[in-house]
């Protein structure tokens, strides 16, 4: 049985959030077969990270290699890859760091990881319905600053539209 480790959890609970910032943003790479730069970097991020977790493992264990991998992402992903991306949509670096550093953190990234540490502790003694209950609210928590904060009148519009289409084809058959 594999005991559970508060500060694995918090790395991995932290990392989330901010994983999604390249993630997000690598798919336009992926969508528009050009993701030549972005596989680079994800292969130079993991050959970095097993050169850090050779170092840090020895003096941390296994919480080293987690942190090995996620430090080596953050140096190669976090700037790299959204930066590409830009360069495809012809976007602005400001503001895309404003509106997703600037109200995501705000509004998004600390309400999400606040609350899934916060649950993460309590809810893991309910085995599987715990971990249900626990995505359902961080995902909650970052939904509804997402749509009120980052979506523009159209794209509301949209989802609007979209929900209505979804609602009649359910409910009124």
């Amino acid at each position: 049985k594999i005991s559970f480790s508060p500060l694995l959890w918090l790395i991995l609970i932290s990392y989330l959030p901010i994983n999604a910032l390249w993630e997000a943003s690598g798919t336009i790479q992926l969508a528009t077969n050009r993701h030549r730069k972005y596989a680079l970097l994800r292969v130079a991020s993991a050959i970095l990270g097993i050169v850090l977790a050779v170092l840090l493992t020895k003096y941390l264990g296994i919480a080293g290699t987690l942190l090995s991998f996620v430090l080596a992402e953050l140096i190669f992903c976090i700037w790299f890859i959204p930066l590409e991306t830009l360069k495809i949509i012809n976007g602005s670096v400001k503001d895309f760091w404003l509106i997703t550093v600037g109200k995501g953190f705000a509004f998004a990234l600390v309400p999400q990881i606040a609350i899934g540490l916060l649950l993460s502790f309590y809810l893991i003694s309910f085995g599987v319905f715990g971990w249900f209950v626990l995505l359902a609210a961080v995902f909650g928590v970052g939904l509804v600053p997402g749509y009120l904060f980052w979506l523009t009148k159209e794209e509301k519009a949209i989802i609007a539209s979209l929900k209505n289409y979804l609602f009649n084809l359910i409910f009124n058959k």
